[in-house]
């Protein structure tokens, strides 16, 4: 009589789920958040659009200053002809998997951003752009952290006489 009642306890414990490995037995993609600073040293307005590029695409286009577009048939953003981004504005994949922010920026302002939804292990893709119309690229930057990398810090200063400067740092831990 106790036998069959913990049969039944351990038949009914299985049968609700209790006894399963929980989720599907995978562990959850890291986290992956992307932080700007961006401080305008110089005196006319900027806009800095942020793009992340997840890991695996299904092609990229790229819209340049002339309001362009080419499409490229990659699989990532390492398969991307470097000279694809000469001129480039903006960046976007084909499957609309990307996450794009844009920032505009005042002579002598900054502004400090978190992207906390970035795809896991993305490829972080920035262009700054003097503000106008059309808008003239400055630079484009490029910010790629080893796999399984958690946090991605990008810092772009715009300098009293027009130069750009920017540091990528890769991080780990949690932020």
């Amino acid at each position: 009589m106790v036998r069959a009642l913990y049969a039944t306890v351990a038949i009914l414990v299985v049968l609700a789920g209790c006894g399963a490995v929980p989720g599907d037995g995978t562990p959850d993609a890291p986290q992956h958040t992307v932080s700007i600073d961006i401080s305008n040293e110089y005196n006319e307005s900027h806009v800095v659009r942020v793009t992340t590029i997840p890991a695996a695409v299904e092609g990229l286009t790229v819209t340049y200053e002339s309001g362009s577009t080419q499409r490229f048939d990659v699989s990532s953003f390492d398969a991307l002809p470097r000279e694809g981004l000469r001129n480039a504005t903006a960046i976007a994949t084909t499957d609309s998997a990307e996450l794009t922010r844009e920032f505009q920026v005042g002579p002598a302002n900054g502004i400090s951003a978190t992207l906390e939804d970035a795809p896991p292990n993305a490829t972080v893709v920035y262009f700054v752009l003097q503000d106008g119309a059309p808008q003239t690229v400055r630079g484009v930057g490029v910010a790629q952290c080893s796999a399984g990398t958690q946090s991605t810090d990008i810092e772009i200063v715009i300098r009293p006489d027009g130069a750009l400067h920017s540091t990528v740092t890769c991080s780990d831990d949690p932020v």
